[in-house]
């Protein structure tokens, strides 16, 4: 082979590689858009569950305590009746901060 053949060969051997390295590239790149939306649907789909969830604690404790001042339900032990509203007061705030640290994570 004579150096223009030469020449020739390793042009033809440096475009196939950089048409490889793009196409790998922008291979790439169509996973990590894949992987953040099926993340995001992940994130939909976990905080509509959450809400859900918050709903029907709010819902339960406030029926809860609509159902004692009714005198419905009778708690003789008012340390009793405090830890079980103190408790449900902090479940639904701890699963709002899980909600908000999930759907607001700082990158």
């Amino acid at each position: 082979m004579n150096h223009n053949q030469l020449a020739a060969k390793e042009e033809t051997i440096v475009e196939e590689a950089e048409k490889a390295t793009n196409e790998l590239e922008l291979k790439y790149k169509e996973l990590e858009l894949k992987e953040k939306s099926e993340f995001l649907n992940f994130r939909k789909q976990w905080s509509s569950y959450l809400l859900i969830l918050v709903v029907f604690l709010t819902i339960f404790y406030a029926f809860f305590l609509w159902a004692i001042g009714a005198g419905w339900i009778t708690i003789k032990d008012e340390w009793t009746l405090r830890i079980i509203i103190v408790s449900g007061f902090g479940q639904i705030l701890a699963l709002a901060k899980i909600v908000v640290d999930f759907l607001f994570k700082k990158k």
